[in-house]
Order: structure tokens, then C-alpha cells, then sequence
């Protein structure tokens, strides 16, 4: 089961990260390959298109928010045919103008290939993880 947690600073005060990263809409920007249909403040149903090797694969998941403090931490699921995900974020005030965001992330494949996305998965979750932590910053910093 692929898991990610990444630790990095944001040049923004805690606030703007919130906004940010509290919008599902706006976090599913930042995944690659993923696009965001908000359906109210909890629950969001997300299109994640993986390129996996030399095959490609959409996955549809219903995402729920399970944690919501405002502004330090948020946590969610998500479901669908053959994968389940689950993440969270919490922030932490460094000063003023910064701000720490620890990100986790936990996927499980399952299914008949649910193995082998699952090794593909946990080969690129540093690559995804990076392109996530550049995509936050590029929007607050």
C-alpha cells in the first residue's frame, strides 16, 4: 500500500494556506491528473487520470472530509471501483510569513491489478508528492 508524507514550508501566513488547502476544489488542482467536482463542504467526487507504466487509467472516487479544524488541520477519504485513498494536512505558524504544511497521503489499489498499481503507485508517489508541494507554492508564494 503506497503511503507519501511530506513536510515543507510555505512562504504565506498560516491564513492563506487554509484558504488554499481547506478547498477541495482548489487541493484537487494540485494532484496531478485529478479534477474536482465539489458537491458541498464535505464531499467532493474526484476524476483521477494515473498513467501507470505504458497503460492508463481513470479511477472515480467519492471523497469525504473527516476532519476539519480550522486552520491547522484537515483530513479525508475517498472511494471508488478498485482504489481507496485517505489524507491529511496540518499546518503549523512558523512566523508570520510562513508556514508548515505536513501532508500525507495513504492509496490502495485493489482489484484484479491492484498489486501491480499499487508497486507503479508506490514508485511515483515521491514524483506526485513534489509536484503537489510545487503546485502549493506556485499559488500562495
Amino acid at each position: 500500500m503506497p503511503e507519501g508524507d511530506l513536510v515543507f514550508i510555505v512562504k504565506a501566513p498560516m491564513q492563506s494556506v487554509w484558504a488554499l488547502l481547506s478547498d477541495m476544489q482548489k487541493v484537487g488542482s494540485c494532484i496531478p491528473g485529478c479534477e474536482v467536482i465539489v458537491v458541498d463542504e464535505k464531499i467532493s467526487n474526484w476524476k483521477l487520470a494515473a498513467k501507470l507504466g505504458f497503460v492508463s487509467r481513470t479511477f472515480e472516487l467519492k471523497n469525504q472530509v473527516t476532519e476539519l479544524i480550522p486552520p491547522t488541520r484537515s483530513a479525508w477519504m475517498a472511494h471508488g471501483e478498485d482504489i481507496e485513498m485517505a489524507g491529511s494536512l496540518d499546518l503549523a505558524s512558523i512566523s508570520n510569513i510562513e508556514t508548515q504544511v505536513h501532508f500525507r497521503i495513504v492509496i490502495n489499489a485493489t482489484g484484479n491489478m491492484g498489486k501491480i498499481i499499487n508497486n507503479v503507485i508506490d514508485r511515483k508517489i515521491d514524483d506526485y508528492k513534489n509536484e503537489f508541494m510545487k503546485c502549493v507554492k506556485s499559488k500562495l508564494e
